[in-house]
């Protein structure tokens, strides 16, 4: 059993230093879009920092098209009963 967990534990270890050098390799990438995107008014920023994505609401157009005509019978049902 603790050969397993000392096994483990390696793994875990080689994983974080895979992933800190990943991240020093995403930040110099970074730096190289930003200085040359930088001239002509752009900026990369991490997905951490941007600004949050909306949320769309519905699915596919057909699906809002059929919303859609069911508001159309609800209103023709409302007119016949006034009139």
């Amino acid at each position: 059993m603790p050969e397993r967990l000392e096994k483990l534990i390696k793994s875990v270890k080689v994983i974080l230093g895979e992933r800190k050098r990943l991240a020093r390799v995403e930040r110099k990438v970074m730096a190289a879009l930003n200085s040359a995107l930088g001239k002509i008014g752009y900026i990369v920023v991490p997905v951490e920092r941007a600004a949050p994505g909306r949320r769309r609401r519905g699915g596919r157009k057909a699906g809002r098209a059929r919303g859609r005509r069911q508001m159309r019978r609800r209103r023709r049902r409302a007119r016949a009963k006034r009139a």
